[in-house]
């Protein structure tokens, strides 16, 4: 065989190898994770990724991707990514109201006056009362 016949043989081969390779290259993926509220923390497959707003670089596949904010609940989708870019949306919504403990005392100065009610929420000031029940219709 001559020169020029195996350099173009070779090259050929060299050509068909390095597109079989190309072939099977894994794809990634842009995921963008936003979240209703924003600053929840993420997690892709049970492993933290950051807080929303996020961007993500994955491989094509299947993905369980979480959001958690405290005073939120928490919320967990399957996401598939089979596209150069994905955008995943989570509401998280928002838990039951919190509770308070409310605590509400007359003043010392008008006893019995509910316009100058002290109220605590946990213990904690919270304000004084300003309704004045003398303006209310019956």
């Amino acid at each position: 065989m001559s020169d020029v016949k195996k350099i173009v043989v070779i090259s050929v081969l060299l050509l068909i190898f390095a597109g079989t390779f190309a072939g099977c290259a894994r794809h990634t993926a842009t995921v963008k994770v936003d979240s209703i509220p924003s600053g929840a923390t993420v997690s892709v497959n049970g492993k933290e990724k950051g807080t929303t707003p996020l961007v993500l670089t994955l491989p094509y596949g299947r993905y369980k991707v979480s959001a958690e904010k405290e005073g939120y609940g928490s919320k967990q989708t399957e996401v598939v990514v089979d596209k150069p870019s994905v955008v995943v949306n989570i509401n998280i919504g928002q838990t039951a109201a919190k509770k308070f403990n409310i605590t509400i005392s007359d003043s010392p100065r008008a006893p019995y006056d509910p316009q100058h009610y002290t109220v605590y929420l946990d213990g904690h000031f919270a304000g004084v009362t300003t309704l004045n029940p003398y303006h209310l219709n019956y």
